[in-house]
């Protein structure tokens, strides 16, 4: 599994070095996330993450489907992620750790993550 983020790219064939990388690049605020089998821009499914201190969004993409992250608080308003480069609507909005956990799942068998609650796009 390959993980990219705003800092550099990082191989992590095993679950427990895709966990302990997973938890350095969430932990640096404003950050933009990539997560896929190879260390292809296009390799599909693949899923985008944005994280800003303790809370994120994630985006699950595949080739005949894309999904965004829904929260059950439904929320008016936005939030600017990665220093003002995204506006994201509050409802969209996780906990950091909830998607943690959905990166984890993701990692174990490529399909979208049943952990969390979807949107379809």
């Amino acid at each position: 599994m390959f993980i990219t983020d705003n800092y550099g790219a990082y191989q992590c064939p095993q679950i427990e070095e895709f966990k302990e990388r997973i938890r350095e690049v969430f932990g640096r605020t404003d950050n933009e996330i990539w997560i896929s089998e190879n260390d292809d821009p296009d390799d599909m499914p693949c899923m985008g993450i944005l994280v800003k201190g303790d809370q994120a969004v994630i985006n699950y993409f595949n080739t005949d489907v894309n999904y965004v992250s829904a929260n059950k608080d439904k929320q008016d308003g936005t939030v600017e992620f990665c220093n003002g480069m995204y506006e994201i609507l509050k409802e969209q909005i996780l906990p950091k750790e909830d998607v943690i956990r959905c990166a984890m799942e993701f990692f174990s068998d490529k399909a979208c993550p049943k952990c969390i609650e979807w949107e379809k796009l």
